[in-house]
């Protein structure tokens, strides 16, 4: 099972095509086997904090180990696969 953590910046059009993206991609990408966690940092900056994360948008794959970070676009999804499972 995959886990993953999403954090955007506040309920805009920007964050909601992040969403949308993100979304699809894992959706291709891990078919049912995946959890995604969305951490708006305007209602919880300390999680942000405790995870390390000071950018926005970022996805974090947390499941399976080793943990692995994306910052920024995610319409490549070649490239964000690559990044995600290596």
């Amino acid at each position: 099972m995959y886990k993953f953590k999403l954090y955007i910046v506040g309920q805009t059009p920007q964050s909601d095509n992040v969403i949308k993206e993100v979304t699809e991609f894992l959706q291709n990408s891990c078919k049912d086997e995946h959890l995604l966690e969305i951490v708006d940092i305007l209602l919880n900056p300390s999680q942000a904090l405790d995870d390390g994360v000071f950018v926005s948008p970022t996805l974090v794959r947390m499941e399976p180990q080793p943990e692995r970070r994306v910052i920024g676009s995610f319409k490549a999804s070649d490239k964000l696969s690559e990044m995600l499972f290596g």
